[in-house]
This record gives C-alpha cells, sequence and structure tokens, in this order.
C-alpha cells in the first residue's frame, strides 16, 4: 500500500516492473475531500449542530479503478554503427 497527498499540485510518477510470468493485480485508489461542495453532487449541508467523525474519509469522494498492463514494444534501430534502443508503450 502507498498513500500520496499531493503538494503544490505536482503529480506522483511510479515505475516498476514485475517478471513477465507474474500476473498485474493493482488498484488505484483515489479520493477527494469535496463532496459538499463538488457539483456532481447535490447534498443538504449539515446542521451546525454536526460534525463528521474523524479519522475516516468524510466529505469524500473516492474512485477506485483497476489498473491493466499495456503492451511495450521494443524496437532495434542502428545507427551509425551503433545500436539505438527506442521503447514505445501501447495503450
Amino acid at each position: 500500500m502507498l498513500s500520496y497527498y499531493v503538494v503544490d499540485q505536482l503529480p506522483l510518477e511510479i515505475e516498476f516492473s514485475i517478471p513477465a510470468s507474474s500476473v498485474l493485480d493493482l488498484d488505484l485508489m483515489e479520493s477527494s475531500f469535496d463532496l459538499m461542495k463538488n457539483p456532481l453532487f447535490s447534498m443538504a449541508k449539515r446542521a451546525d449542530w454536526m460534525m463528521p467523525t474523524p479519522f475516516v474519509l468524510n466529505d469524500a469522494v473516492i474512485i477506485k479503478e483497476k489498473i491493466k498492463p499495456s503492451a511495450k514494444i521494443v524496437e532495434v534501430k542502428p545507427l551509425n554503427s551503433k545500436i539505438q534502443y527506442a521503447e514505445k508503450k501501447i495503450a
């Protein structure tokens, strides 16, 4: 499990590899704490005597997505008697 909190709107980029014989089983969960203000949802505001429960994802929109691997093709191109490797990802 990895948790990342955005700082200065910088994205998190992860690169990793697994053995070809392994099956990738990766879930991404994203949460944003704008449920009460999100235009996609309409909800009544809490009464002034109510408060959210601490230490859980309150007022959060949670998105869960299964990450699927993409094929990777490696091309070998001769260049000035040197071999240059170029990687391409296929989505």
